[in-house]
C-alpha cells in the first residue's frame, strides 16, 4: 500500500502534494502517472482563482491510500458526488416488476475534516470533483445571515450531504466527460449550476451549530443511508438505524440531521418520492405503477403525498 498523505488547500498545490509522493510527472496541473504504479491522468481545472474541478483518470498497479489530514482552519471547501445503485424487484399476480436506478448524491467535506481512501488495483477510476476557497465564496457567493454562510464559517470538520435531482443528475453525467470538449466559460457555467443547485438545497437547512463528527461515524452514517435508500417498503425505526451505527439515539438523531439536513425518515420519504419523478420523467412506467414500486398499494395516497413534496400531481409531471 502506498500511502499518500495530504490537507485539503488549493487544487494546484494539492496535486504538487500528490506527485511529490507519487511517481509521476507533473506539467500544466497534469499529473501522469509513471508505469510502475499505473497508468492514466489527473488534472486540475483553476476557473477562477480559488474554483478548481479535478478529473482523475487513472488505473492502479498497485493499491493507493489518500489520507487526507485535518487543516488547523476551514479556508477551503470539497465537493465530492457519489452515485449509488438501487434495485427494485416488485411483483403482483400479473406483473413482475425488476428496476435499477442510479443515484447522484452531493458531499462536501471542510479542511478541517479528514479522510482516508483506498484506490483499488486493475479497475479504472473516473472521479471528479470541485474545491472551492472560503475567499472565493465569500467573495462571489456569501450572503449576511444565510444558512449556508453560517454553516461555512464555523471552525469545525464540516459536511453537508444533499441528493440531487434527475435534471441536475443528467448534467454532471455529462459533466464527468473529457473536459476539453468544454470552452472555459462553458466549464464555469456547469460548475456554477451545480453548486448553485447544492447550495440552494443547503440553504433550506435551519440554522444550527455543527458538531465536530469522527470518519468512523460519517461512514456508519453513510451505511444507513445506503440502507434507507435499498429498502424502500420497510422504513426502520430510528433506534434500530441508531443501533446499526453503533451510536445512541440521540446522537445519531443529531448527526444524521446535521449532515443530511433532515430525519431519517424525511430522508426514507423524499427519497422515494425523488425516484418517483424521475421514474415519471422517463416515460416508461404508468403513474399508478410508479407509485406501486415506491411502496405505495393506493394511488390517492401516493398522488397526495406526491403533490405535498413535489407541488405537483404525478399526471402534472406527464403532462409537463
Amino acid at each position: 500500500m502506498l500511502p499518500i498523505t495530504y490537507t485539503l488547500t488549493q487544487s494546484t498545490q494539492w496535486i504538487e502534494t500528490l506527485h511529490r509522493q507519487l511517481p509521476s510527472t507533473l506539467a500544466d496541473n497534469t499529473l501522469t502517472l509513471l508505469p510502475e504504479v499505473g497508468t492514466g491522468t489527473i488534472r486540475v481545472f483553476e476557473i477562477q482563482p480559488g474554483l478548481y474541478v479535478t478529473y482523475i483518470d487513472v488505473q492502479l498497479n498497485q493499491p493507493v491510500q489518500l489520507h487526507r489530514v485535518p487543516a488547523s482552519s476551514n479556508d477551503h471547501f470539497i465537493v465530492n458526488f457519489h452515485i449509488s445503485q438501487t434495485s427494485i424487484l416488485k411483483e403482483t399476480e400479473h406483473n413482475s416488476y425488476q428496476l435499477g436506478l442510479s443515484n447522484q448524491s452531493v458531499l462536501l467535506s471542510s479542511a478541517m475534516t479528514q479522510a482516508k481512501l483506498s484506490l483499488p488495483t486493475h479497475q479504472p477510476i473516473h472521479v471528479f470533483n470541485i474545491t472551492f476557497s472560503k475567499a472565493w465564496f465569500e467573495t462571489n457567493l456569501q450572503e449576511n445571515n444565510s444558512t449556508l454562510s453560517h454553516l461555512l464559517s464555523q471552525e469545525v470538520g464540516i459536511y453537508l450531504f444533499e441528493n440531487l435531482d434527475y435534471t441536475l443528475s443528467q448534467t454532471i453525467a455529462g459533466f464527468r466527460a473529457q473536459p476539453e470538449q468544454f470552452s472555459k466559460i462553458n466549464l464555469f457555467a456547469r460548475v456554477l449550476q451545480i453548486l448553485s443547485h447544492f447550495f440552494d438545497k443547503v440553504e433550506n437547512r435551519a440554522h444550527t451549530q455543527s458538531k465536530s463528527i469522527a470518519p468512523t461515524d460519517l461512514k456508519a452514517l453513510m451505511a444507513v443511508r445506503h440502507a434507507l435508500e435499498q429498502n424502500w417498503d420497510t422504513p426502520q425505526s430510528n433506534e434500530t438505524l441508531a443501533s446499526s451505527a453503533g451510536m445512541s439515539l440521540s446522537k445519531f438523531k443529531g448527526l444524521f440531521k446535521q449532515v443530511f439536513g433532515i430525519t431519517p425518515y424525511q430522508y426514507h420519504l423524499q427519497y422515494k418520492l425523488d425516484k418517483a419523478k424521475e421514474m415519471l420523467l422517463q416515460q416508461q412506467h404508468s403513474i399508478s405503477e410508479v407509485g406501486y414500486l415506491i411502496g405505495y398499494s393506493n394511488l390517492s395516497q401516493f398522488s397526495k403525498a406526491f403533490k405535498k413534496y413535489h407541488g405537483q400531481l404525478p399526471r402534472e409531471i406527464l403532462g409537463a
